[in-house]
């Protein structure tokens, strides 16, 4: 089956509602799906389902992403892309154990508050600020900041820590 920008499809296999087909390269489709985000599917190991596009009762606008209902379970830079593709001008704050971590160009904008960037092997930019920190979380607001605090939850699947987004600034309106 040949899928084209624009289509509405489903994944056959996995609980990921409805994805819109965003491009279409050889055997690999980029989907935006409604519970989970960016995708690139090949049609090589799955044939998603086309769904009706007359079926489809909300819009698919890049803000209506839902991503507080989204478990994270994959490397922090996979997470940082998946939300910055969405949000590009909010920082991606993810929590690691009593330390939040900021990475890329997110860690830049930290940096003016004091806090060290060091790189690691993947050659990702972090930083990261003590989770009892109160006075960043004052200084953001008051500049306006834009941000997103991907938080742990205490339970886990499997090996990796899941972790889902518990805040945002501002607060969506939808």
């Amino acid at each position: 089956m040949n899928f084209i920008k624009g289509d509405f499809i489903k994944h056959p296999k996995m609980d990921w509602g409805i994805g819109k087909v965003e491009g279409v390269d050889k055997k690999i489709i980029r989907v935006l799906f409604e519970k989970v985000g960016r995708k690139k599917l090949s049609l090589e190991y799955v044939t998603p389902i086309l769904v009706d596009k007359t079926s489809i009762n909300y819009s698919f606008d890049d803000d209506k992403i839902n991503i507080n209902t989204k478990i994270y379970t994959e490397s922090f830079i996979d997470i940082y892309d998946d939300i910055k593709s969405i949000y590009k001008n909010h920082l991606v704050i993810i929590e690691n154990g009593c330390y939040y971590e900021v990475l890329q160009e997110d860690a830049e904008y930290i940096n003016t508050y004091g806090y060290k960037i060091w790189e690691q092997s993947t050659e990702v930019s972090k930083t990261g600020f003590p989770i009892d920190s109160k006075q960043i979380w004052d200084d953001f607001e008051m500049e306006g900041k834009p941000y997103i605090i991907v938080s742990q939850l205490k339970t886990q699947s499997g090996k990796n820590i899941d972790r889902i987004v518990s805040k945002q600034y501002p607060e969506r309106i939808l």
